[in-house]
């Protein structure tokens, strides 16, 4: 072959990879130009959240931790917040009560010896904060 015809082929090459270059990047512009946003800008502002974190959902008047009773059972009773999920867990009984008056009194078997009460209070309003009371009552079978 002569030298022209090379170099013209060597020129057309490099060319047409300067056209092709140009045109890919000429087309990924104009479909960046065209294309959507993923989302659509919000016009509305976003309210905070505001935890209750004050609000007093478990009290428990009787019994006193640390009391001492004669008996087999022992009568829990208190306030919470009404319509809570109440746990009572102990190690020879658990109990639920699902919606819970605001008064609450409860009869719970004891075993002998010492007796770890674990009281959880699950508010409804789940923007209030969950609560737990732990009771040791200890049963002693006095004669």
């Amino acid at each position: 072959m002569k030298k022209e015809t090379i170099i013209a082929i060597v020129l057309g090459i490099g060319l047409g990879v300067i056209v092709a270059v140009v045109l890919v990047i000429q087309n990924r512009a104009a479909q960046i130009k065209r294309s959507k946003p993923i989302t659509t800008a919000l016009n509305s502002i976003p309210t905070p959240l505001v935890k209750n974190i004050n609000v007093e959902v478990l009290e428990i008047n009787n019994p006193q931790s640390g009391e001492i009773v004669s008996s087999k059972s022992v009568t829990i009773k208190g306030k919470v917040a009404q319509g809570s999920l109440v746990i009572i867990q102990s190690q020879i009984k658990t109990q639920i009560i699902k919606d819970s008056p605001e008064k609450l009194e409860i009869d719970f078997p004891l075993a002998m010896g010492e007796n770890i009460i674990h009281i959880t209070v699950y508010p409804k309003d789940q923007q209030i904060n969950s609560k737990e009371k732990e009771l040791k009552i200890y049963y002693l079978d006095e004669k």
